[in-house]
Order: structure tokens, then C-alpha cells, then sequence
């Protein structure tokens, strides 16, 4: 019967062809890579997303930028739920699952409106 109540209360969001993000509205999503898992809390996510917002302007993370060069150094931060994610140029990679999770920069767009939706 619990299991049955978790599956309906559930939802998935397509983030590309090999990763979802499980939410739990209101309390935690689950990102499921090709190898890879992560779980987030709520209190996470929202430190993320502020964490992306702040350094979208130095480390060109914005969406629209200009490059002259390539920008190989990446930051590393700690969420409160004690995962690393490494914030590039290219995306974040979440590290402290059972593998690493790539999410690009289209991926990352549709992964931050899901989490406005569910994880509110």
C-alpha cells in the first residue's frame, strides 16, 4: 500500500533521452543518470539554484555570454545534504551518489523549472 501511494504521488520529469529526475513534491527529487544516482533534499536544491544565480556572471554560467577563450576551472561546492557538485562551463556534476551525474546546460534549464514546480 505504501509503495502503491509513493508511485502516485511521484512525478517524473524527462531532463534528455538518458537521465530523469524523480520528484517527491514538496520534499526531494532524485536525479537517475545513465550510470549514475543522486538524491537531493528541498533545502538543497534551493542552495543550488542559488549557487547557479550568483555565479552566472563569473564563471559564464549565464545564458548569454561571449568567450574567448575556454574556461576549464570549474568550483566546488557542498550542499547541505552533503553532496559535491562541480559547477563549469559546461554544466554541474554531482558527486556523492552511486556515480557522477553530468547535467548539461539545457538539461540544468529544464531541471531548475521542474524544480520551481514541484519542489516549492
Amino acid at each position: 500500500m505504501i509503495k502503491l501511494k509513493q508511485l502516485l504521488t511521484e512525478k517524473t520529469v524527462r531532463l534528455s533521452t538518458m537521465k530523469d529526475a524523480n520528484f517527491e513534491p514538496g520534499q526531494f527529487v532524485q536525479l537517475m543518470g545513465k550510470k549514475g544516482m543522486v538524491k537531493l533534499d528541498k533545502k538543497s536544491v534551493h542552495k543550488l539554484a542559488k549557487i547557479v544565480r550568483q555565479l552566472s556572471g563569473k564563471k559564464g554560467m549565464g545564458w548569454s555570454f561571449t568567450m574567448e577563450g575556454k574556461l576549464n576551472e570549474g568550483k566546488v561546492v557542498t550542499l547541505p545534504n552533503g553532496i559535491k557538485v562541480k559547477i563549469d562551463f559546461n554544466g554541474l556534476t554531482f558527486i556523492g551518489g552511486t556515480k557522477p551525474v553530468f547535467l548539461d546546460r539545457t538539461e540544468m534549464m529544464t531541471f531548475f523549472k521542474a524544480t520551481t514546480k514541484y519542489l516549492k
